[in-house]
């Protein structure tokens, strides 16, 4: 497949959306090796950068710059990854008469929409050649209706990377002390993906032989704070976010997946759930009432 695709996202940084991202290229990079990927964003800081730049190039600017990447580069497609913010989309559309046509639009809505920012507007709406919604609440809202269901798909991936999630099934477990239950989660460290009771709702379980490793970028702080007050220090581990080859070593590691989120959250579920139930671990999983849905 000889295609040129850009990848646009609003703030490239270690979360669920890039994650989501990332993963699928990816799948598409293993299963089509011919493709020519970019990525763009709006902003993203220089550690991020450098964390994705591993696996696929990219290229920080605003609209100016982007229609010069366009300008530049005949690309096929554009891969729109839709989280809160529209802005890129909506100011490269208005300057689309000044310039060479712009190339067919896939939009991938990334959350549920649980406040007015997340919405499809307009400009999407009109100028979009397709939509995928990762989430069914968000794919049967009444909003969404007016795209006809040709032009819209559900679709819940985030296991891009097969190739490197079988190489990591095949291997031994690699923890000195297996006696222990141990039990991972992955996210975002932030108030819409961490519970503050977190820590406290595993607190009936300080007298067991277990370990919680919490692997996510972020703000650990308060974290930390609760580790400590709860004495589990020697039971909660925090890791820092992972490479998709690391992060299936670690899922095939665990014994089983720890997810709660907050009432909050603007997630339904998360794509590090379906990649624990790839190896077959069993999942805790406490979230939104909209979960039922996501099936």
């Amino acid at each position: 497949m000889r295609m040129k695709i850009l990848f646009v996202i609003h703030i490239l940084s270690k979360n669920g959306a890039a994650i989501a991202m990332y993963d699928l290229i990816c799948g598409l990079k293993n299963k089509y090796p011919d493709l020519s990927i970019m990525v763009f964003a709006r902003f993203a800081e220089k550690e991020d950068v450098d964390f994705f730049n591993e696996i696929n190039p990219i290229k920080v600017g605003d609209e100016i710059e982007l229609l010069k990447e366009l300008s530049k580069n005949n690309y096929d497609l554009i891969h729109w990854f839709r989280t809160k913010s529209a802005l890129l989309f909506n100011r490269l559309f208005d300057k689309r008469y000044k310039h060479r046509k712009i190339p067919p639009s896939i939009i991938t809505h990334c959350q549920i929409l649980s406040d007015h920012g997340l919405r499809l507007n307009f400009k999407e709406l009109r100028y979009a050649s397709f939509f995928v919604f990762i989430c069914k609440t968000a794919y049967e809202h009444p909003y969404h209706k007016c795209i006809e269901e040709m032009d819209r798909e559900m679709v819940y991936f985030g296991c891009g990377g097969m190739p490197e999630l079988e190489k990591a099934k095949k291997k031994e477990n690699h923890y000195d002390n297996h006696s222990k239950l141990i039990f991972g989660r992955g996210s975002n460290i932030n108030e819409f993906k961490i519970p503050y009771n977190l820590i406290s709702s595993i607190s009936p379980l300080k007298n067991e032989n277990f370990q919680l490793i919490i692997v996510g970028s972020g703000d650990k702080s308060m974290l930390k704070k609760e580790i400590t007050k709860y004495g589990f220090d020697n039971k909660v581990q925090l890791k820092d976010q992972m490479l998709v080859k690391d992060w299936y070593q670690f899922l095939a590691n665990i014994d089983v997946y720890f997810y709660l989120l907050p009432k909050n959250s603007y997630s339904a579920l998360d794509a590090t759930i379906q990649q624990a139930m790839l190896f077959s671990k069993p999942v805790i999983y406490k979230g939104l009432r909209s979960t039922n849905k996501c099936n």
